[in-house]
């Protein structure tokens, strides 16, 4: 049998991503709409790209000239920084060739100085998992994957407190400084399980940052927020994405109401008001799914109120230095 060799990407090329995309298919668990979570080979080659908010690298393993493994590290720089992000298949699910890519990803981490990995994995890469288990990564988090299959949306209602406001695109100017807010909220008051994660910091240019890589990854971005009428303070918030391909599915990203606001049905209210925005624009989008913490009950609950059933698990792995 040929031997491993690893390619470190600072950018992947399209012949790189190309191979990547081989590997993570032939890796796929065959879940419910697990094909829906592929990235096309533009967007692949797109979100390679590091910028202000992370640094992005990638390992493509070949047994030969035959690609048998990738990993994706995402490195985030504005804060975090003790935190390396991993993403890791082989097709199948190699042991050898985890370990060659593993060893490419751990010189990267201590060339960075990172002290944290946390690794995502769908329950059914049983073999990933067991090399995760058996190299010192501790499962801290698990996420219910959902899907709806879309209908007709039923008009938001809630309190005559708040106001609904939807966009498409970037955040307009007066809701940028309120946004930061909420997304710093975010990474806070979401559940987390027991990863080693910061708060995070958002100002204007972050916001923007991120808007911008959206784009350039080829999707289209859905937001609707909540506003206290009486203060205009923005109090809740949902995003979609979809491709700007037309395929058929979105992702439900962040989803928050903050925690002083909660019991007036904004959550609810928010998701629907943006999924008749996603199905005004973009009507051939026929499902969405979202992930949310096993111990999110609230907005769980909330899913399964609009449609959503569950389609999979999601685990967190962490790895900290001793």
């Amino acid at each position: 049998m040929p031997a491993i060799t690893v390619v470190h990407h600072g950018q992947l090329t399209a012949k790189a991503a190309a191979d990547g995309l081989k590997v993570w298919e032939r890796a796929d668990p065959g879940s419910p709409w697990s094909a829906d979570f592929q990235w096309t080979l533009p967007e692949l080659v797109a979100i390679s790209h590091s910028d202000r908010l992370s640094r992005r690298d990638a390992f493509i393993a070949y047994r030969g000239d035959t690609p048998v493994g990738m990993a994706k590290v995402i490195l985030p720089l504005l804060d975090n920084q003790h935190l390396m992000e991993l993403q890791m298949r082989a097709a199948p699910d190699d042991i050898d060739v985890l370990d060659a890519l593993w060893r490419g990803v751990d010189n990267l981490r201590k060339d960075t100085a990172r002290t944290t990995v946390n690794c995502v994995a769908l329950q059914g890469l049983t073999g990933t998992i067991n090399w995760l288990r058996s190299h010192g990564f501790n499962r801290v988090h698990e996420e219910i994957i959902s899907t709806l299959v879309l209908d007709d949306a039923a008009e938001p209602t809630t309190s005559s407190d708040y106001e609904l406001v939807s966009f498409e695109g970037a955040t307009p100017e007066n809701l940028v400084e309120p946004m930061c807010r909420l997304r710093e909220r975010m990474s806070t008051d979401a559940p987390i399980g027991e990863a080693d994660v910061e708060p995070e910091v958002w100002d204007v240019d972050r916001i923007k940052a991120w808007e911008a890589k959206i784009a350039a990854g080829g999707f289209a971005v859905f937001t609707a927020v909540a506003l206290r009428r009486a203060t205009g303070e923005a109090v809740a918030y949902t995003t979609l994405e979809t491709s700007l391909e037309g395929r058929e599915f979105a992702y439900q990203d962040g989803t928050l109401v903050r925690k002083e606001d909660r019991g007036h049905g904004l959550g609810r209210a928010v998701k629907l008001e943006n999924i008749r925005l996603l199905q005004r624009n973009y009507p051939s989008v026929s499902r969405i799914h979202t992930w949310n913490a096993v111990d999110n009950h609230w907005m769980l609950a909330i899913n399964r109120d609009l449609g959503f059933e569950e389609t999979d698990r999601l685990h967190s792995w962490q790895w900290r230095q001793n």
